[in-house]
Protein backbone atom coordinates (compact mmCIF):
# COMPACT_ATOMS: atom_id res chain seq x y z
CA UNK A 1 0.00 0.00 0.00
CA UNK A 2 1.72 3.68 -0.72
CA UNK A 3 0.32 6.64 -0.10
CA UNK A 4 0.61 9.83 -2.47
CA UNK A 5 1.14 12.84 -1.32
CA UNK A 6 0.65 16.02 -3.35
CA UNK A 7 3.43 18.17 -1.88
CA UNK A 8 5.74 19.78 0.99
CA UNK A 9 4.70 22.65 3.30
CA UNK A 10 6.77 25.05 4.49
CA UNK A 11 8.90 22.96 6.86
CA UNK A 12 9.63 19.81 3.69
CA UNK A 13 7.08 17.74 5.97
CA UNK A 14 4.79 15.55 4.00
CA UNK A 15 1.92 15.26 6.00
CA UNK A 16 0.01 12.03 6.54
CA UNK A 17 -3.40 10.47 7.51
CA UNK A 18 -2.64 11.90 11.58
CA UNK A 19 -1.37 15.78 11.99
CA UNK A 20 0.67 13.92 14.29
CA UNK A 21 2.28 11.82 11.30
CA UNK A 22 4.64 13.33 9.28
CA UNK A 23 7.60 12.67 7.52
CA UNK A 24 10.60 15.55 6.76
CA UNK A 25 12.47 15.61 2.97
CA UNK A 26 15.54 16.42 2.99
CA UNK A 27 16.08 19.34 1.19
CA UNK A 28 18.76 18.43 -0.91
CA UNK A 29 15.96 16.11 -2.72
CA UNK A 30 15.05 17.34 -5.96
CA UNK A 31 12.16 15.92 -7.03
CA UNK A 32 11.02 17.73 -10.65
CA UNK A 33 7.11 16.66 -10.22
CA UNK A 34 6.85 17.81 -7.19
CA UNK A 35 4.71 14.68 -5.89
CA UNK A 36 5.79 12.29 -3.41
CA UNK A 37 5.13 8.54 -2.58
CA UNK A 38 5.27 6.78 0.59
CA UNK A 39 4.76 3.25 1.59
CA UNK A 40 5.71 0.07 2.91
CA UNK A 41 7.00 -3.06 1.18
CA UNK A 42 7.28 -6.73 3.19
CA UNK A 43 10.71 -7.38 4.00
CA UNK A 44 11.05 -10.32 1.56
CA UNK A 45 9.21 -8.82 -1.18
CA UNK A 46 11.80 -7.62 -3.74
CA UNK A 47 13.84 -10.76 -3.08
CA UNK A 48 13.60 -14.09 -5.53
CA UNK A 49 12.34 -17.00 -3.78
CA UNK A 50 15.25 -19.00 -3.81
CA UNK A 51 16.76 -15.63 -1.75
CA UNK A 52 13.67 -15.89 0.62
CA UNK A 53 14.04 -19.35 1.79
CA UNK A 54 17.53 -19.54 2.21
CA UNK A 55 17.66 -16.23 4.49
CA UNK A 56 14.25 -17.91 6.35
CA UNK A 57 16.21 -21.45 6.80
CA UNK A 58 19.34 -19.64 7.71
CA UNK A 59 17.17 -17.20 10.04
CA UNK A 60 15.31 -20.53 11.87
CA UNK A 61 18.90 -21.89 12.09
CA UNK A 62 20.55 -19.32 14.43
CA UNK A 63 17.14 -19.36 16.15
CA UNK A 64 17.20 -22.87 17.68
CA UNK A 65 20.96 -22.76 18.11
CA UNK A 66 19.76 -19.89 20.32
CA UNK A 67 17.13 -21.94 21.91
CA UNK A 68 18.56 -25.38 21.99
CA UNK A 69 19.33 -25.08 25.48
CA UNK A 70 15.45 -23.76 26.77
CA UNK A 71 14.05 -27.00 24.40
CA UNK A 72 16.02 -29.53 26.03
CA UNK A 73 15.70 -28.18 29.48
CA UNK A 74 11.51 -28.31 28.87
CA UNK A 75 11.47 -31.64 27.36
CA UNK A 76 13.52 -32.57 30.74
CA UNK A 77 10.77 -31.26 32.85
CA UNK A 78 8.27 -33.12 30.86
CA UNK A 79 9.49 -36.21 31.35
CA UNK A 80 10.18 -35.74 34.80
CA UNK A 81 6.74 -34.86 35.19
CA UNK A 82 5.24 -37.54 33.41
CA UNK A 83 7.50 -39.66 35.40
CA UNK A 84 5.26 -38.49 38.76
CA UNK A 85 1.94 -39.06 37.27
CA UNK A 86 0.09 -42.29 36.72
CA UNK A 87 -0.96 -41.92 32.77
CA UNK A 88 -4.32 -42.68 32.16
CA UNK A 89 -3.30 -45.58 29.59
CA UNK A 90 -1.64 -47.41 33.11
CA UNK A 91 -4.59 -47.09 34.84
Amino acid sequence: MNTTYSSTDDNGALCAFKPRASLVVNSLWKNPYGEWHAGYKFVYEPFTETLTSHLKKERRKKWDERHQESIAEGINLLDEFDKKRIKVEDA
